[in-house]
């Protein structure tokens, strides 16, 4: 978990092999370099930019909310999620939720022209879901943002 207070990385630890944890005050671990003490720098500003950028990602992904129900074989619905137009999955069920509360719904509809009911209710679970996940980031992201959580 990102921002546990139980764990302190003090470098770029995980991708570097030189890393060791090293026992800290607490039962908390810190990560460390061992080497040339003027890489430390270097490794923690790339760090800190890593971090930056993957906050920059998560909070632009945050204004938008899409959750596309696919109905055919796995195959096919991956290859259509992927612009693949030699899938055979035809896309059934579109939700588009903007932050500011403007929504586009596609709701699915059978030979008939009725809801199609089964479809409806299994694209609602994974938008349930895809708002919750959401919300978590968002959580997560006011966690590392001095001042700004609750």
């Amino acid at each position: 978990m990102i921002g546990d207070p139980a764990v302190r990385v003090g470098a770029h630890a995980a991708c570097d092999a030189r890393a060791r944890p090293v026992p800290a005050d607490a039962g908390a671990t810190e990560l460390t370099v061992a080497g040339d003490a003027d890489a430390r720098p270097a490794v923690l500003a790339e760090l800190a930019q890593s971090t930056l950028d993957t906050l920059r990602r998560a909070v632009s992904e945050l204004g938008a909310l899409e959750v596309t129900t696919y109905a055919g074989d796995y195959e096919g619905a991956r290859a259509a999620a992927t612009g693949d137009a030699g899938g055979h999955a035809r896309r059934r069920a579109y939700t588009r939720c903007k932050i500011d509360g403007d929504t586009i719904v596609n709701v699915p509809v059978d030979e008939r022209g009725a809801v199609d009911v089964e479809l409806w209710r299994i694209h609602e679970g994974a938008l349930t879901q895809a708002r919750q996940q959401r919300a978590e980031m968002l959580r997560l992201i006011l966690s590392l943002v001095p001042g700004l959580a609750p």
